[in-house]
């Protein structure tokens, strides 16, 4: 388990458990009447009944204020045995009453709150000295401004994750793991669990507005790790991968929070059961190109085999780059390309062998004319440009936007979408 080793300065730091059953650290090695042994004093330690050794009630541990007195200690990977002893000793103090004693404890835990699960699957908590999680069953605090940065960028911001802080987009990433965690071990998440990933995982004192986007990021943030957890559980498209689906979907909190940027690019993520679905229609070959050209978080083609070459247009920066971390997190290579699709048109090289896509819905400000069919829909003028940058022998499936929600007459073809659909007839299988 990582500990604080004081091993450079001849010391050593312990817990046990007292003959009342509460936990005491204990310092050893310092000499008494020493600078060390004063400083430790400072912290709330006392000299036990043999005066040889420090102890002091609880397991909590600010490293930062321990590290001040010995500079040279390190946080390190140390047997269970090394940081838990076995004896029957003192409490740290004999001279409280039992019911003093327990009154303290219970005010003790009474300060401390759970913040929730980080991506590691510990849980992590909070009191007045810090934010600390559980690891092995132990209490464990640890100041990370003292914790050695991490050789990559990604692992410094999963290492800021582990206290639930998001120090950056990507340990945003990091963190939304850990909600899922939660989800995966059988916990409805509601909307006021997402309220509270975001006041946590931002930092806030108190619970953002509706109107904060950060509540958007947070939510962004979930809904790309549900589509990284079932990447990671499914290789392909099926039934178990269906059903697993369904389940995240189930255990999601609803999905609310937009800004004018969302409104404006009219995102919204494809359900997991359908993107599933959806891919096992496609069905790519080992080898074969695929086109999605409005790709969010990648949930319309996460479940291709690796050999499968996968292009990629996002308008949105930041889901762009949600997706080439979830390509890199999952070893799935995704070409993502930033850009709006239907200005991109033609720009991009080759065709492709398949296209997919779940395109925005809604009505365009002026209508377009594309092969002699005149478009009034977003999705129409996505769907007819992807289908340009298709082989004439290959295969598409999109989802769009039905004409009006109807119990009647679900799915019947009005409107605008008459002209579309007969253009399709007339020009593909």
């Amino acid at each position: 388990m990582r500990w604080l080793d004081l091993s450079a300065h001849n010391a050593r730091l312990a817990l046990y458990q007292a003959d009342d059953r509460t936990t005491h650290l204990i310092v050893a090695g310092v000499a008494p009447g020493s600078e060390q042994w004063a400083g430790l004093e400072a912290l709330g330690f006392g000299a036990s009944a043999s005066g040889k050794t420090l102890i002091r009630e609880g397991a909590d541990l600010n490293s930062r204020a321990v590290r001040q007195i010995f500079p040279r200690a390190v946080i390190a990977e140390m047997e269970v045995s090394r940081v838990w002893i076995k004896a029957k000793a003192q409490t740290a103090s004999q001279k409280a009453a039992p019911e003093e004693a327990k009154s303290k404890k219970r005010r003790a835990e009474s300060d401390v709150r759970q913040l929730g699960v980080n991506h590691a699957g510990h849980p992590v908590f909070e009191d007045k000295s810090g934010r600390f999680y559980r690891y092995q069953g132990s209490q464990v605090y640890e100041d990370r401004s003292y914790v050695a940065a991490g050789e990559t960028a990604n692992d410094r911001s999963a290492r800021g994750a582990e206290w639930l802080r998001a120090d950056d987009d990507t340990g945003l990433q990091f963190c939304a793991d850990g909600f899922i965690q939660e989800m995966l071990s059988g916990r409805n998440m509601r909307q006021a669990d997402l309220r509270l990933f975001a006041q946590t995982a931002f930092g806030a004192e108190k619970p953002l507005p509706a109107s904060d986007t950060r509540l958007r990021q947070a939510q962004e943030a979930i809904e790309a790790a549900m589509q990284r957890e079932l990447t990671r559980a499914a290789d392909s498209t099926t039934d178990e991968a269906f059903a697993y689906a369904v389940s995240l979907t189930d255990k999601q909190p609803v999905f609310t929070f937009r800004t004018s940027t969302s409104v404006e690019n009219q995102q919204y993520s494809t359900p997991l059961p359908m993107s599933v679905a959806a891919q096992r229609i496609l069905a790519p070959q080992s080898g074969e190109t695929v086109l999605e050209p409005t790709i969010g978080n990648a949930s319309l083609v996460a479940l291709f085999s690796a050999d499968v070459a996968v292009t990629g247009i996002e308008i949105d920066p930041k889901r762009a780059e949600q997706t080439r971390f979830g390509s890199e997190v999952n070893g799935r290579p995704i070409t993502v390309i930033e850009g709006d699709f239907v200005g991109i048109g033609q720009r991009g090289g080759r065709d492709y062998d398949r296209v997919i896509a779940n395109p925005p819905f809604g009505g365009l400000q002026q209508s377009v004319v594309v092969e002699d069919l005149r478009c009034t829909r977003i999705d129409h003028l996505i769907a007819i440009k992807a289908l340009q940058r298709r082989k004439s022998d290959g295969r598409g499936v999109f989802l769009i936007a039905a004409d009006r929600e109807s119990l009647v007459h679900p799915g019947k073809i009005a409107g605008g979408s008459k002209a579309f659909f007969a253009w399709l007839s007339d020009h593909y299988e």
